[in-house]
């Protein structure tokens, strides 16, 4: 066989819909990408989410592509298809780990309500799904550390640390501009301009922000920019009366206008304490942005010491604390760091690249396992 890595990587996405449709995947996809969706009923909390029914139609499709790599990168009902996929219909298949369900939406509360051992037993049955899916894996792959290391502590076999990346020819310095500072602070050079990204649903504890932001608010001027939109947002806004400087800027799909945003920024401010990677958190870095973000969850890798700050989760005034301490900083050597460090940032290629290369590595395990079977009396 030939390595991916030469012979390029088609991708098929199938995912749940409002109904069957089928199309291209990308405009610059490479040749034969496409996406399928499966229709399904929008979930009652998050009507953007949609529960994955049709089993037999998913895996149907599933071994109708015959994809060197089937990846699973949901751990419910898609799982169960994607593991119904005969193995003679793909080359590898692996388990991507986007979301730590367990923590997010169950386990923390648990833990608060009646203690961490509770917890524990609520979440087994948990636990051993996600055993069953990896061990059924050629590799569970983590776009952490803080991730990777959960899951191994768990058990799991063959994880695999490959950070995530962002759009560098987007999120970059570059993209700051001093009118989007005039539009919200006009000359006002003494004033803090903050800005937050990400969805607005329970399990992110914007709520931490905002409270977080109403006690920095009456220790110095500060103006916060929120982008996002979700089935918080009317409880966030509602919270947040009286905060006159916080705005909530809506949900964007212009990827350069929120660059534009963060890279013009003092700071993000980030809760997200369940966060698998922290994508909003690495744009702003890769613009060049001072960071300030939860120590729960794998966000916090991305702040780097020297422009960023770290507090207590779920804690508003360590969240205030935090901003504080990152601009008592001489400002000059904070900016400098931070352009350092967007230096440093991981792009999207790259990140790919790490991925072809360890899909490389996988498929040659197995066909060097196929060749000793194939040889063995």
């Amino acid at each position: 066989r030939k390595p991916l890595t030469s012979v390029g990587t088609a991708h098929c996405s199938l995912v749940r819909g409002r109904k069957p449709a089928e199309g291209p995947l990308l405009p610059n996809a490479p040749a034969g990408s496409h996406l399928v969706a499966l229709g399904g009923p929008p979930l009652p909390y998050d009507s953007t989410y949609r529960l994955f029914l049709r089993l037999s139609a998913a895996r149907k499709r599933m071994q109708r592509e015959r994809p060197d790599v089937l990846e699973i990168h949901s751990p419910e009902l898609a799982a169960v298809a994607a593991l119904r996929v005969p193995e003679s219909s793909y080359g590898i298949r692996t388990f991507v780990w986007h979301s730590d369900f367990i923590d997010t939406y169950l386990s923390w509360r648990v833990a608060e309500a009646t203690g961490q051992r509770a917890a524990d037993l609520v979440t087994a049955p948990l636990w051993s799904w996600v055993h069953a899916i990896a061990n059924r894996c050629a590799a569970t792959i983590a776009a952490s550390r803080y991730q990777a290391t959960k899951l191994r502590a768990r058990g799991i076999p063959r994880v695999a640390e490959v950070p995530f990346g962002v759009d560098t020819n987007v999120f970059h310095p570059g993209a700051a501009d001093p009118a989007y500072r005039a539009e919200h602070l006009g000359d006002d050079r003494d004033t803090l301009l903050l800005v937050g990204s990400g969805r607005f649903a329970g399990e992110k504890r914007w709520d931490v922000v905002v409270d977080g932001f109403r006690i920095l608010s009456q220790r110095r001027r500060a103006k916060f920019v929120l982008f996002g939109d979700g089935p918080e947002r009317a409880r966030l806004e509602a919270r947040a009366r009286g905060l006159p400087n916080l705005v909530f800027a809506g949900f964007t799909k212009d990827r350069a206008a929120l660059a534009r945003a963060l890279a013009s920024s003092d700071a993000l401010v980030h809760s997200g304490p369940f966060e698998t990677f922290g994508l909003a958190v690495a744009e702003a870095v890769a613009c060049g942005t001072p960071v300030v973000v939860a120590d729960r969850g794998a966000a916090h890798e991305l702040a780097d010491p020297r422009c960023g700050e770290v507090y207590t989760a779920l804690d508003p005034e360590s969240l205030a604390n935090a901003v504080e301490r990152l601009f008592s900083r001489e400002r000059s050597e904070l900016v400098a760091a931070a352009r350092d460090r967007a230096r440093r940032a991981i792009s999207i290629d790259a990140h790919f690249r790490s991925m072809v290369a360890l899909y490389d590595d996988l498929l040659a395990e197995r066909a060097d396992g196929e060749r000793a079977v194939a040889r063995s009396p």
